[in-house]
């Protein structure tokens, strides 16, 4: 059975940062303050157009390019005031091409969980696979306690995605039965039923279907 693997890696953000394209996320000023933690040096018309973004009420989007050694290109993301950030950032996420690092600024958590279903693809049956690397950077050991736990319930999400995209011909009864067979349950056990077990119990509607 074909299954896709989780599609974005989690690591702690810090100044040994490689990446094509760092997104960092601005909710207010002190955001700013990443930059000398990656000994990046704005010059004073970056740093006017950040503030510019931090002032208007709309999405806002600017690149920079740094000279650094491992990253290629800043992409800042601005969230329009007074609007649901989980719905924002679900477009803004979804619409995003190529390999990404992102840094959320608050609701790491929530935003983990967008970025995660955001960047999976379900491309097991074609020739050319996306090769899209999606790296999303966390904040403190206490957060990343709480990613861990979300990853769990994200990790049954995609599975449940890639049942609903796969064709009869690698899903069916029999593979399904195996499938969960070799899952690891916690906290309660798994029976199987086959026919002669839904006849005896009396399940004509589930036979009949």
């Amino acid at each position: 059975m074909r299954l896709t693997n989780f599609p974005v890696q989690i690591e702690l953000f810090s100044q040994n940062i490689h990446c094509d394209t760092l997104l960092i996320e601005f909710r207010s000023d002190d955001r700013k303050s990443v930059f000398p933690l990656l000994s990046i040096t704005l010059s004073a018309q970056e740093e006017s157009k950040i503030d510019e973004a931090l002032a208007d009420d709309k999405e806002t989007t600017l690149f920079f390019y740094p000279q650094h050694a491992t990253i290629g290109k800043i992409q800042c993301y601005f969230p329009a005031k007074g609007k649901d950030i989980t719905n924002e950032r679900s477009e803004y996420l979804r619409a995003l091409k190529g390999d990404i690092a992102y840094y959320p600024h608050f609701d790491e958590v929530a935003a983990f969980e967008i970025f995660t279903l955001a960047r999976y693809h379900y491309d097991v049956y074609k020739t050319e696979k996306t090769r899209d690397t999606s790296i999303f950077y966390y904040s403190t050991e206490e957060i990343l306690t709480q990613i861990v736990s979300k990853k769990l319930l994200l990790e049954s999400v995609i599975l449940t995605r890639d049942l609903v995209n796969m064709p009869s011909e690698d899903l069916y009864p029999e593979s399904f039965v195996e499938l969960i067979r070799e899952r690891k349950w916690k906290n309660f056990d798994v029976a199987i039923f086959g026919e002669e077990d839904l006849k005896k119990l009396g399940c004509n509607l589930i036979l009949a279907a």
